[in-house]
């Protein structure tokens, strides 16, 4: 595989890909299989989209246990105690980029809240494979 072609490849991906990904990838590339090269560039990528959740989907995700935790950390927590107004509304959007980075911090700072809270986050992150044609069009500029 080219520099070039690896370039553009990283670029598609829209990060490094290491030398473990570049192996894998070159004999694909090589054989043209721009499909199975999309396979590839395609695992782990996410995009995150607009989620708004309330009280059933957390029920639903991690119990009514794990719910009251929650609301009694609002009760020293503003933050918390507000986001639980719109949790109750069904209308904290756990896709907004403010709203990500809150919850963050906040699974930082109470570790016997962070794995409910990452597991919220991951409901607003959408599988997004890389579509062969693209791949083709980016292996064929950097012929």
């Amino acid at each position: 595989m080219t520099p070039a072609q690896q370039s553009a490849l990283a670029q598609l991906a829209g990060r490094a890909l290491d030398a473990a990904e570049l192996a894998a990838l070159a004999p694909l590339v090589q054989a043209r299989n721009d499909v199975a090269v999309a396979a590839l560039l395609s695992v782990g990528r996410v995009v995150i989209e607009p989620r708004e959740i309330g009280v059933g989907t957390i029920l639903a995700v991690l119990g009514g246990e794990w719910l009251d935790q929650l609301a009694t950390l609002g009760d020293a927590d503003r933050t918390v105690y507000w986001a639980m107004e719109l949790i109750r509304q069904g209308r904290l959007d756990i896709g907004m980029a403010e709203t990500r980075a809150r919850v963050t911090a906040l699974a930082a700072l109470q570790p016997g809240l962070a794995e409910g809270l990452h597991q919220l986050l991951a409901l607003a992150e959408v599988a997004a494979p890389l579509h062969h044609a693209a791949v083709s069009a980016a292996l064929e500029a950097a012929a």
